[in-house]
């Protein structure tokens, strides 16, 4: 049972995540298409602001629900006895703060009314950098809001998979899911983190024809595909990976309810059968033969009392 609330606090967690990359995945599919086909961009001001307001907060909730879901697994590694108190609702209340902390930074770029404009470079609205507030706020919110999760994901994934080799059934097929997951959002935040990073260097670098430049166009809009390929096949790996998650989303989105148990299910419950059948008749002989020794020793004793 302890095993089993652990395991739905971490698929609460993956149901989170998923769902926030396929909005991403649709935000971005939806926008950029349309952006590509007029070669401008096709809705409003307002709908532009929106759009990379939705794009900035889910972002950075596939960010932080990485880190905490290695977090949760790499505790229940190190600390399984602290690990039995998760259950389905601290799952759900570490979802939702997710949720709240991820709209920090967006919020405060809506509130202050942030310029945004259509970059050419991705296809998409981006949030401009202006030399006002924003020189030092910029920073800040990169330390907090991104880098810190990135590190705390690169830390976790290498300690994980120091303890891949040393787990063994559905444990290490959990490991192995976070790791895969881990590595492919290691390496492919890596291009857009090079150039968030550099961004001031490698603009002032460019100059005044800076759209010619290779690092100012290609890094960025190669470094902003590959981000978005992560986001839109995490939901894919969930689902090829973790039975449970599976499950879930045959049932609520498809609507395919389980009818069958599993192949290793099945085998199982015919295992715990036999067993008990070979339980049942190893009891049934005890006591045939108790019966029988405590008749012929009554019989014995009935002899002996008329002799």
């Amino acid at each position: 049972k302890q095993w089993y609330q652990r395991r739905v606090a971490i698929t609460a967690g993956i149901k989170h995540i998923s769902f926030a990359d396929v909005l991403y995945a649709l935000v971005v599919i939806l926008m950029v298409g349309w952006s590509l086909i007029i070669n401008d961009w096709p809705l409003n001001h307002p709908l532009c602001e929106a759009s990379v307001f939705l794009q900035f907060f889910l972002a950075l909730v596939d960010i932080n629900f990485i880190w905490v879901l290695n977090v949760a697994k790499l505790t229940c590694i190190i600390y399984p006895f602290r690990a039995r108190l998760r259950t389905k609702n601290t799952g759900y209340l570490v979802a939702g703060t997710i949720w709240l902390v991820s709209n920090i930074s967006p919020l405060q770029c809506a509130a202050m009314r942030r310029p945004v404009y259509f970059d050419y470079r991705s296809y998409r609205c981006a949030y401009l950098s202006t030399p006002d507030v924003w020189e030092w706020l910029d920073p800040l919110n990169t330390m907090i809001f991104f880098l810190t999760p990135n590190i705390i994901v690169i830390v976790t994934t290498i300690w994980l998979l120091l303890f891949a080799n040393k787990m063994k059934g559905i444990h290490k097929q959990a490991v192995l899911t976070m790791l895969t997951v881990s590595l492919v959002f290691c390496i492919s935040y890596a291009p857009i983190g090079v150039y968030m990073t550099t961004e001031k260097w490698i603009t002032a670098a460019a100059g005044v024809d800076k759209h010619k430049d290779f690092l100012y166009v290609q890094l960025y809009r190669y470094g902003t595909l590959v981000k978005f390929l992560n986001n839109s096949t995490n939901p894919i790996i969930y689902y090829a990976t973790i039975t449970s998650f599976r499950e879930f989303v045959r049932e609520k989105v498809f609507g395919i309810k389980k009818q069958s148990i599993s192949f290793s299910t099945r085998s199982q419950t015919i295992a715990i059968s036999i067993r008990a059948v070979a339980m049942k008749r190893r009891t049934s002989d005890r006591l045939s033969n108790f019966v029988k020794n405590r008749h012929a020793t009554t019989k014995l004793q009935t002899v002996e009392i008329e002799t």
